[in-house]
């Protein structure tokens, strides 16, 4: 389960904008998926906590696409 925390656009589904597609599948999460991102945005998205007790060798693993202002975005 995720949520969507701050000021942020972000959203879930298939991307409209950008690269156009997600890397897997038809969704994906990013800053408002049909345009521009918003001025000022502080938004982030947090997952509920995953179990990884009786794992061996676990690994984090994502893909993204950014395209941000020079010397506005961070």
């Amino acid at each position: 389960i995720f949520n969507v925390e701050g000021s942020g656009s972000w959203e879930w589904g298939v991307p409209e904008s950008g690269p156009n597609f997600a890397y897997t599948g038809l969704s994906c999460w990013g800053t408002n998926l049909n345009g521009n991102y918003n001025n000022n945005e502080n938004g982030w998205i947090v997952s509920s906590s995953i179990d990884l007790y009786n794992t061996t060798n676990p690994q984090l693993v994502f893909w993204h696409w950014y395209q941000i202002e020079p010397k506005c975005d961070y």
